[in-house]
């Protein structure tokens, strides 16, 4: 039971994160490097496809095992 609380946190922390990265890359424009910017929101949504995808679906069928 503990795992599926950590997922749910870590979960909501990638919702926020992916959102927060909006204004992150607004405020530094032209300033930096995009390709920096680039890379980090490729990481975000390569984490998020995992998740959706493997962690928390598995997370569920080991939380209904869990009786």
């Amino acid at each position: 039971a503990i795992g599926s609380k950590i997922v749910v946190i870590f979960s909501q922390f990638l919702a926020w994160g992916q959102l927060l990265l909006i204004p992150l890359d607004v405020s530094l424009g032209a300033s930096s490097d995009s390709n920096s910017m680039q890379t980090l929101y490729s990481v975000v949504y390569i984490v998020i496809f995992v998740f959706t995808s493997f962690i928390i679906p598995f997370n569920m069928f080991l939380y209904e095992a869990d009786e």
